[in-house]
Parts: C-alpha cells; structure tokens; sequence
C-alpha cells in the first residue's frame, strides 16, 4: 500500500520537483503491482497537485481520505481498516515533520502490528522546525 500525505496545491512543499517525480515513480510502480494507494488530504487545502492527480486519475484502488488534523491515521484506519494490516505500508508525502510524523505515529499507536517504510525521497518540508528523520527512530519504522 501506498499512502499520500498532503500533496496538495497550498502546501509549498508539495512544489518540490524531485519529490513530485519520485512520488509520481512510487505511484507508477503500486499501479502496476495493484497496490491500494491512499491520498490523505487536509480539508481546506487545496486540490491534489495536478501531476499527482493525473498519475492516480482512474485507478482502480484509489482511496482518498479527507482529514482535518495533522494526523491522518484515523481517518485512514476509518477508511480501510484490515487493509492495513495485510501489507507494508509505505508512506509518502509533506510536510515531512508535521502531517507525515504525526500519521505514521499515529498509526503506529492504533496498530502495533502495522508494517511501516517511510519514503525518504518521497518526503519534503518547506517548514521552519519542520525536523527530520530523527522523528522516525522508532524500530518499527523502516527508512528507505
């Protein structure tokens, strides 16, 4: 499973070209091996980036999740429960210290058992304190 944090039109981080690429590489690459691919999406944000959108446009195992907090797990777990628990779930997106720390830990609390890889250069942050990978030093987390 693939999960999209974020890349939305109003967060400049989702501007960065090569994460914009490696993201657009990482959804290509779960198409083809029929991976679910969640977009986690804050309310308010703005619309997918239009290269993002145009690479899931159609996709059979789309999940778009809508959260209003920095933590989208448990939007996510609402939206595809034992899904996540059947595969590894890689993690993606912005701003890496903010809405993508917060989600994987926060899946991480609700779901012990859940696989996580977070994918590092398929992460940015624009945000001044926005911190780093040391925020993903739990054993439980894979970097990749």
């Amino acid at each position: 499973m693939l999960c999209i944090i974020d890349m939305q039109t109003q967060f400049q981080a989702a501007q960065c070209p090569d994460t914009v690429d490696n993201i657009v590489s990482e959804i290509l690459e779960a198409r083809r091996n029929k991976e679910i691919i969640a977009l986690i999406q804050y309310r308010h944000a703005g619309d997918v980036i239009p290269v993002v959108r145009k690479a899931v446009d159609g996709y059979e195992y789309l999940y778009e999740v809508v959260k209003t907090d920095d933590d989208g797990s448990t939007d996510l777990i609402m939206e595809l429960g034992d899904n996540l628990l059947e595969e590894e779930v890689k993690v993606c997106g912005v701003n890496t210290g903010y809405c993508v720390a917060d989600t994987v830990h926060g899946l991480l609390s609700q779901l012990p058992a859940i696989e996580i890889a977070v994918l590092k250069d398929c992460c940015y942050c624009t945000e001044y304190g926005c911190g780093g990978w040391e925020l993903f030093k739990d054993e439980r987390i894979q970097l990749r």
